[in-house]
């Protein structure tokens, strides 16, 4: 995790983590939010009353270092809240692809795919990374997979028997034949081209 230095990023980790107020009278206490975030931002706050009531560099100190824990309190419990989302399915990120993978043995798995999923959508919405969802796709790999249907948000994804990552084809049965067919003819063209 990044080291963040200035009060400015402390206070916008905080607000765009926490909900200050409820609008529709819903509870909007983050699932993540366990008694010591709360107690942390509660002393935060405190810290920062105390302050502008008296202005004193010791108070200040004081508010900084309730400031300090209260940030890395939050940060700490939406990482922990967030690995604890990512233990259920496997993920590969790199550059802007993302990929999710996991063993469908019976029905629970596909549901339990289907909600890392649908916890994905929901992680880009509040991140403000939405997903392409017209390029989004599923591979079923196996002869016994069932071939469950998923989506992502409101659309269906698509199915997909061979897609190309980093310069590689995978098809749904595992097989090189298709990439060293490519490969092959990516060769000869260079020997007879030139």
């Amino acid at each position: 995790m990044a080291n963040i230095s200035t009060p400015l990023q402390h206070c916008n980790i905080i607000e765009s983590c926490v909900p200050l107020q409820s609008t529709s009278g819903t509870n909007l206490k983050p699932k993540w939010m366990t008694r010591r975030v709360r107690n942390r931002i509660r002393e935060k706050e405190d810290a920062w009353i105390r302050y502008r009531q008296r202005r004193s560099r010791a108070r200040y100190a004081t508010y900084c270092r309730k400031r300090n824990y209260a940030t890395s309190a939050v940060k700490e419990a939406k990482y922990n809240f967030e690995k604890k989302l990512s233990d259920e399915s496997k993920g590969k990120l790199f550059a802007d692809d993302a990929k999710i993978y996991q063993r469908i043995k019976n029905a629970d798995d596909g549901v339990d795919l289907q909600q890392d999923l649908d916890k994905l959508k929901e992680w880009s919405r509040k991140w403000l990374l939405q997903f392409n969802e017209e390029k989004c796709k599923v591979m079923h790999i196996g002869r016994n997979n069932p071939g469950y249907e998923y989506t992502l948000g409101p659309s269906l994804l698509e199915e997909t028997v061979e897609e190309k990552d980093l310069g590689v084809i995978i098809t749904n049965d595992l097989k090189l034949s298709r990439q060293m067919s490519k490969a092959a003819a990516s060769a000869n063209s260079i020997c007879w081209d030139s």
